[in-house]
């Protein structure tokens, strides 16, 4: 039995998603958010309960295509998604010139690019999230990225974020934490 820590109250046990707010795997992946009973402040500005929040992860899916990662934000609302997960990185920062791709990377998108000029395809500019964040509210759905580094976290900050996904490789980043921890808003790690 697991022990109760004082002032917790226990979480109910998670009841399944209703067919309406299932996520169908080829639109998107989603992660299940539980609330924890330390933080009741709703994810969503109008819910009046902690609830089961449903992030749709369309990270990098875009390829670099505006109009694909509005398409990927319309799948999202549609399938019932609460949010929709980009990711935001300066390549520069994030690879150097002579890394290798992973695996994945070379199986998905061979070898005839480096790392670097994989991840510069894959940027998206502060015009984009813009244009990302308005698709977002035209289609009820709230926008998220994760920043990959330190310059990132000041854009989607400017950009006005206030809840933040710390990407799991930069969990051990004490700047990036730092950085955002300082802004005050909310954090899932």
């Amino acid at each position: 039995r697991a022990r109760q820590l004082p002032g917790r109250q226990r979480m109910p046990p998670r009841q399944p998603p209703s067919a309406a707010r299932t996520v169908p795997p080829a639109a998107c992946l989603a992660w299940f958010v539980r609330q924890s009973s330390l933080d009741t402040r709703p994810m969503e500005p109008n819910a009046m309960t902690p609830q089961t929040t449903i992030i749709a992860e369309a990270g990098v899916n875009h390829n670099g295509s505006l109009e694909m990662a509005c398409e990927l934000v319309r799948a999202a609302a549609q399938a019932g998604a609460d949010w929709v997960k980009f990711q935001t990185f300066q390549a520069a920062r994030i690879a150097a010139a002579d890394a290798p791709k992973a695996p994945y990377q070379i199986e998905t998108t061979g070898r005839g690019e480096s790392q670097l000029a994989m991840l510069s395809r894959l940027e998206l500019s502060a015009a984009d999230h813009r244009a990302l964040m308005a698709c977002c509210e035209v289609c009820g759905i709230g926008f998220l990225s994760s920043p990959f580094d330190l310059e990132s976290i000041g854009l989607l900050a400017a950009l006005g974020l206030t809840t933040w996904k710390v990407p799991s490789g930069e969990l051990t980043h004490l700047p990036s934490l730092e950085e955002i921890g300082a802004l005050g808003g909310r954090v899932i790690l």
